[in-house]
């Protein structure tokens, strides 16, 4: 079986539809609950993941009432990933979390 090129070196998938709804980020970021209700620049864009899963998962919802056309996918990491999944089950939506390997450059 031949092994799937890596996603951040597909460049085809990279500027696709699929690939725009794709989410990615830091593991490092944390939600304000795991930040002692901190509010710093790294558990706002976390509150911002979220936010936007949450919207887009709502749209997602009432455009393709019955199917799944569009879920949230991401790395299944904590951080950035996480906001997004929880946004998505927030707002009564799926989502998927994959597998990830990092660039050597990272």
């Amino acid at each position: 079986m031949n092994k799937p090129k890596e996603a951040f070196k597909d460049k085809k998938f990279l500027e696709s539809p699929e690939g725009r709804i794709t989410f990615f980020g830091s593991a490092r970021v944390k939600s304000k609950e795991d930040n002692n209700n901190l509010a710093d620049e790294n558990t706002e864009c976390y509150e911002q993941a979220r936010a936007l899963a949450f919207k887009f998962t709502k749209w997602a919802n009432e455009y393709s009432k019955d199917h799944n056309r569009f879920v949230i996918a991401t790395g299944g990491g904590p951080g950035i990933m996480e906001a997004a999944n929880r946004g998505a089950l927030e707002a009564g939506g799926k989502s998927i979390g994959l597998g990830i390997k990092l660039p050597a450059w990272y």
